[in-house]
């Protein structure tokens, strides 16, 4: 598959699962010395990571995933099953784009077990799409 630009970590609310997926993927793409979507790099970037919920009546705090989401996603990395399936029936999503981690909704997003569990499902996949820069 060929390097992905917009990933999306989706898990039930956005507050553990899908927000520890952003961070530790974000982290080791900028150790691998790529650009990630901000502010700063507008025009230039080389993948843009972010995080949503499908719960509909989480706070504000949430970044909703909806169809719009789904559709701009070249990569959807759902935290379960459940997230997976989702993506699919009510998005009308391509199961080739959907990864599922399998991994269930018991923990916190600061989670050692999470954070060890996520860093070992996510590292193949940075491998594949995203080898480490030549340094200049």
């Amino acid at each position: 598959m060929k390097c992905p630009k917009n990933i999306v970590f989706v898990c039930h609310s956005n507050r553990n699962r899908s927000k520890a997926g952003e961070e530790i993927f974000s982290a080791m793409l900028r150790r691998r010395g790529y650009i990630l979507y901000s502010i700063d790099a507008l025009d230039h970037y080389d993948a843009y990571v972010s995080s949503a919920g499908t719960c509909e009546d989480a706070d504000d705090n949430t970044n909703q995933f909806d169809k719009h989401v789904a559709d701009g996603a070249d990569i959807i990395f759902a935290a379960d099953d459940y997230v997976r399936n989702v993506a699919i029936r009510e998005y009308k999503q391509p199961r080739e784009k959907i990864i599922s981690l399998k991994i269930p909704d018991c923990y916190s997003t600061k989670s050692p077990e999470l954070r060890k569990r996520l860093e070992e499902l996510l590292k193949p996949y940075a491998d594949e799409w995203y080898p480490p820069k030549a340094k200049r």
